[in-house]
């Protein structure tokens, strides 16, 4: 164990290894490398990364970690700040209740990050290959990878998601106002208003008005849904098991299922509606 006491300062240019735990204390400055399996950053403490700071196990970061280069862990919880131009990457679970500002943010395949997105702030955007869970507030960030990100709460996104797959999980509700270049999969009582463009395919468990948006792929609107869309603004076919309300344009869309659609302003169809129930 290596303990910096409050008052006290440690400048590090060499590199240091603690097998278990690093607690701060006071302030650390690191231009070199510090690899540690536990990391306690005490409330009114101070570490300075221009350097690596490699954190294998748990963290718990109360206080100010200003993170210029490369910050990596693993488990544990920001419930501090972490600022900087650096670059913070997670491989485990890190749950942020405090802020993160970076340059950039990368979560590994296995790895995962839940926080407010309104807590979160890149300038380069965050880097997703496994799972990012936003709580609620407004994502501004550019989010990209293979990963999977799911919003939770009420929140607005603003940023360009490309990913595998987006959820608005149970009970939730999502505005999105910037391209979701992903499958998207909105959940049981979730409200998502979409307001810009969906590349996927959606697969709708509860409400979904697509007025002033556009859903490239295939829908899938299941029993007890509700989907309201112009006709014009989707472009795949539509499984309907529950309710769709087509607010005219024209439909190029074959329409099958059990559930009914609605039309509700005037509409051109061009494909088969093989509908339980429809009504103008």
């Amino acid at each position: 164990n290596v303990t910096v006491n409050s008052g006290s300062k440690l400048d590090n240019q060499a590199d240091i290894t603690v097998s278990d735990t690093l607690t701060n204390k006071g302030t650390i400055n690191n231009t070199g490398s510090v690899s540690t399996k536990d990391l306690v950053n005490n409330n009114g403490a101070t570490i300075n990364n221009d350097g690596t700071l490699d954190a294998t196990g748990d963290v718990s970061n109360n206080g100010t970690i200003a993170n210029n280069n490369q910050l990596n862990l693993a488990n544990g919880t920001n419930s501090g700040t972490i600022s900087g131009n650096g670059t913070t990457n997670i491989t485990g679970d890190v749950e942020n209740t405090g802020t993160i500002s970076q340059k950039s943010v990368e979560v590994s395949n296995g790895g995962s990050l839940t926080t407010r997105a309104d807590k979160l702030t890149t300038t380069d955007g965050v880097t997703n290959d496994g799972d990012l869970n936003l709580t609620g507030g407004t994502n501004n960030n550019n989010i990209t990878g293979g990963g999977n990100t799911t919003f939770s709460g009420t929140s607005t996104n603003e940023g360009t998601i490309t990913q595998a797959v987006v959820n608005v999980a149970d009970g939730s509700k999502l505005t999105n106002n910037a391209d979701i270049n992903a499958d998207v999969t909105n959940g049981t009582g979730s409200t998502l208003d979409n307001n810009a463009k969906i590349e996927g395919a959606l697969t709708n468990n509860g409400t979904v008005d697509n007025s002033d948006g556009t859903i490239k792929g295939a829908v899938t609107n299941n029993a007890g849904a509700s989907l309201t869309t112009v006709a014009d603004n989707i472009e795949g076919n539509i499984a309907n098991d529950g309710t769709l309300n087509l607010n005219g344009g024209t439909n190029n869309n074959v329409i099958t299922g059990t559930g009914t659609t609605y039309v509700t302003a005037d509409l051109t169809n061009n494909a088969d509606i093989r509908s339980e129930e429809r009504r103008v």
